[in-house]
């Protein structure tokens, strides 16, 4: 059995486009709304935490945490858009699914060999 320690549909490439396009203030906020459970954010982002500390830290940090491992980017995606970087949050769903889809006909292709083989 695998066990996920990271969330299942990033990768480094794309925490890092993320890291590269954020001010260090909307980093602190970015990363202290993914540590909160609530869909909703229910208290205004301070992004007092974590200075002095690199924006792929941070994001690695969430990443490989309880509130990053075995979930989707779409959490990442949605607090984007809440600290107002939607354009931001599109852009990884497109890098993500465009990922996504490169990928569909290698696994086709290998699980079809290997059930006519």
């Amino acid at each position: 059995m695998q066990v996920a320690v990271a969330t299942y549909d990033l990768n480094l490439r794309e925490l890092q486009f993320v890291a590269d396009h954020l001010t260090e203030l909307e980093c602190r906020k970015l990363s202290e709304a993914l540590f909160m459970e609530d869909y909703v954010l229910d208290h205004p982002l301070t992004g007092s935490k974590e200075k002095n500390v690199s924006c792929i830290t941070l994001l690695l940090t969430w990443d490989r945490s309880n509130y990053g491992r075995a979930r989707s980017f779409h959490r990442l995606s949605l607090r984007l858009s809440q600290i107002g970087r939607n354009e931001l949050a599109d852009k990884l769903s497109q890098l993500v699914y465009g990922e996504k889809s490169e990928e569909v006909p290698a696994f086709i292709l290998y699980n079809t060999e290997f059930i006519f083989n």
